[in-house]
């Protein structure tokens, strides 16, 4: 049993009446694991039996027509829903290879090939892996492909061979070419950016996806030095510019095969990939694109064309109510009309723009509508290719393995830097600082792990025909980059490699309304996030308000910090001693004034992730100063073995009248103590809204900063739940993309009296989450983000 699913090789069947197709219900964190009966704890509901019926994951096409069901799965504590569609068709009139070509490595398998067909009634449909295909190769020895049309690479370097697919009359051909292996050494890495042994220091490294020609590199080098600028220079990308330092940047770059990456959704006839919409996020009573789509799925041929036509149609669906349909939303959902779907493109690492419907993530809310498979997943996600992965289904290993040859040109193997590519590797200290950029024009972004961002700008393809084949290439150039846009990108998803997640709502489906604090796989997504908290984490005895004491993100401001070597020892009755990086550093501290305090504490500042070590040991003072070891004495010391290496001598920031200061402002929390309830509370949590959070007004005792939507607090909205899970700010970097948001802002007019008026600036990561990064990346330099606290 698993705690999630994939199917395979598709949930988007189309098979023609009497046909069969076996699915696979498998784990998704362990693929070779199949899980399609009863016993494994999969049930199949919901599908019309008089079309299609499913047994076991065998599906058996009974009558023209379309059905949508749901494929369950238990583990005896999670229920996990894959919704599977099932189009049966009278015939097939022409079939084609989806790609335009492929490049295959010698010895690897890690290729499927796509095909689509047009059936009798002129819709178009992706039947890749479909059972009912025929494939062969006119040269096995170099190129072989089995019944599913995953290629392999027999041969070498330059070898080549037709490969065709077959169904009755109808055939498509392309050729196939084999490349260097996985495992042959690729002396390409460069470093363009910092300096010294990389064990020292975070390495970024830059990987190129689809750029095919000469104009192409160029274009990348272009995007590669405006985003490292921008990345540690720039003021709005506070705190990469305070960790300038502490980075190296290196690129490797290989060309592809041909230029872009692969569209996954269909397109309709201005380019627009299907499903493609706007509001999904909007605060009004009537229905959004995502909720008329719950009720009636996408257009087709026989879809109504007007307002009146679709409200007589759908008057007769449970739960419809035709007075919450707007015109603009009608013709959002009536522009979803597909012409068909464009060619996968030969790129050198297999990534995709977009989420296949056959491929779609499932949910652990079961209540959702089956239409809801009309919405397969985010338009802008880019990631690895499912259909470019190796036949153990392994997400990771096609980007491993490429990585693994990476070298630096002229390093003999005793070099420090002989073995960087190490780093990027699962596991590596960096793993999460691959980011590789993709040649594409549609503007997207993704941390799967490694971080993939697209560098265009656009929200739709510019596609040409050859008669039923679709295809674009990337009209990107360097003048058409937003350098800016992509960097807050890049910075925005490089933030996840710290453990910030995102502080947006995003959805108006019921599984996003309110978490559920019950359940455990809900809380713990937002629990490993430093900067998310949830109810169940900061509610009162009586479970009705919040407690403001309960925030997680309070920490002290810090004066002054260094990172401690070794394990703390505890020394005599009241002391212990702690082992700096090296004796001048020591000395900074022995050169304090008497009865200084100081504390000690974990270096993991999630205080409220369910397997958090985290501690504080203070106030203590300094005793003493030798070499690379400084006693202190003082306080409990009871505990100090929850203080390991790595762990922080700190000194925390002070007023001038000797009090603490936090990152929440005492005022904050006594007022949300007072009150019980966080600010930008929602009125409706079946609607979410992505206004800026702004904080209470009159709150005593408090100086509000210029712009109030940064003041730190609690505010409600965040993790992509529109209720009871909370944020520290009300704007920022983790919640808004883009490089200009106007906020509530305040000037001094009339004598200094303030006023609140609206005000652009730069969007900035909050002070919360600069807090966090620094604290990642180099703890001693968090003294120097006080610059940037919101005053």
């Amino acid at each position: 049993m698993a705690s999630w699913i994939q199917i395979y090789p598709t949930s988007s069947i189309f098979l023609l009446v009497g046909q069969t197709m076996q699915l696979s219900v498998r784990d998704y964190n362990n693929p070779s694991t199949i899980l399609n009966t009863s016993a494994d704890g999969t049930e199949y509901h919901d599908f019309n039996s008089s079309i299609a019926t499913i047994v076991n994951g065998k599906v058996t096409a009974i009558a023209v027509g379309e059905t949508i069901g749901r494929v369950r799965h238990t583990d005896g504590v999670n229920i996990t829903d894959g919704l599977v569609r099932v189009m049966v068709k009278e015939n097939i009139n022409e079939i084609w290879i989806g790609n335009n070509q492929a490049t295959i490595r010698s010895g690897a398998d890690n290729y499927v090939l796509t095909v689509y067909a047009k059936f009798t009634d002129n819709s178009f449909g992706d039947i890749s892996s479909h059972p009912f295909l025929n494939w062969s190769s006119n040269d096995s020895t170099k190129i072989s492909v089995d019944g599913e049309g995953r290629i392999k690479g027999e041969g070498s370097t330059g070898d080549s061979a037709n490969i065709t697919v077959s169904f009755g009359a109808a055939s498509s051909t392309i050729i196939a070419r084999v490349s260097d292996a996985f495992q042959k050494e690729r002396p390409i890495l460069d470093r363009v950016y910092g300096s010294g042994d990389f064990k020292d220091k975070m390495n970024i490294l830059f990987l190129g996806e689809g750029f095919s020609t000469i104009a192409d590199r160029s274009l990348f080098d272009h995007v590669v030095t405006g985003v490292v600028d921008n990345l540690f220079n720039s003021p709005n990308q506070v705190p990469y510019n305070v960790l300038r330092d502490d980075f190296n940047v290196w690129v490797a770059f290989e060309s592809s095969s041909e230029s872009g990456v692969t569209p996954s959704m269909p397109v309709q006839s201005k380019g627009f990939p299907v499903p493609s919409f706007t509001g999904s996020c909007t605060p009004n009573p009537n229905y959004n694109f995502q909720q008329l789509v719950q009720f009636v799925g996408l257009p087709d041929s026989a879809s109504p064309n007007s307002i009146n036509e679709a409200k007589l149609a759908w008057k007769s669906i449970p739960g419809f109510d035709e007075d919450l349909l707007t015109n603009n939303v009608f013709r959002q959902w009536n522009s979803q009309r597909i012409i068909g779907y464009m060619q996968a493109k030969d790129s050198l690492l297999g990534f995709k723009m977009g989420v296949r419907w056959g491929e779609r993530n499932h949910s652990r809310d079961t209540s959702l509508s089956v239409k809801n498979w009309y919405i397969p997943g985010p338009v802008r996600r880019t990631s690895p290719d499912r259909r470019r992965l190796f036949s153990d289904w392994n997400y990771f290993r096609p980007l491993n393995e490429y990585i693994k040859s990476l070298r630096v040109p002229g390093l003999a193997a005793g070099d420090p830097n002989f073995d960087i590519h190490s780093t990027w590797l699962s596991g590596g200290n960096d793993e999460s600082l691959v980011c590789i950029l993709v040649n594409d024009d549609i503007r997207g972004g993704t941390n799967y792990g490694r971080i993939a961002t697209s560098i265009g700008k656009s929200k739709r393809y510019i596609i040409n025909f050859n008669g039923n084949l679709i295809d674009h290439v990337p009209s990107i150039n360097d003048k058409q980059t937003f350098i800016g846009a992509i960097s807050s990108t890049i910075a925005h998803e490089f933030a996840h490699s710290f453990d910030l997640g995102d502080e947006y709502e995003g959805y108006d489906d019921p599984s996003h309304h309110g978490i559920d604090i019950a359940n455990i796989s809900q809380t713990k997504k937002i629990d490993r996030f430093i900067n998310l908290t949830h109810f169940g984490k900061v509610q009162d005895s009586t479970g009705i308000k919040i407690v403001g004491t309960k925030i997680p993100w309070n920490w002290p401001r810090i004066e002054k910090l260094s990172v401690i070597k070794n394990q703390i020892q505890k020394i005599g009755v009241d002391g212990v001693k702690v082992k700096l990086r090296d004796s001048s550093t020591a000395n900074s501290w022995g050169v304090l004034p008497a009865g200084t305090e100081v504390f000690l504490r974990h270096k993991d500042i999630n205080q409220h992730n369910n397997s958090s070590t985290y501690f504080q040991l203070g106030p203590l003072t300094i005793d003493s100063v030798s070499g690379e070891d400084v006693i202190l004495k003082g306080g409990q010391p009871s505990n100090v073995s929850q203080l390991p290496a790595k762990s922080q001598l700190f000194i925390p920031l002070k007023d001038l009248t000797g009090n603490i200061l936090s990152v929440i402002d005492p005022a904050i929390i006594t007022h949300l103590n007072s009150t019980g309830l966080p600010f930008a509370r929602k009125k409706n949590c079946a609607r979410c809204d992505r206004a800026n959070g702004v904080p209470d007004s009159g709150i005593s005792n408090f100086n509000y900063p210029r712009f109030r939507t940064e003041t730190i607090g609690l505010y409600e909205g965040g993790g992509t739940y529109n209720c009871r899970v909370y944020r520290p700010s009300g704007t920022g970097r983790m919640r808004t993309m883009g490089s200009l948001i106007t906020l509530i802002g305040t000037l001094p007019v009339l004598h200094y009296v303030p006023i609140f008026i609206p005000l652009q600036k730069d969007i900035e990561f909050s002070f919360v989450d600069k807090y966090v990064i620094v604290n990642s990346v180099n703890p001693e330099k968090l003294p120097l983000i006080n610059l940037y606290y919101p005053m």
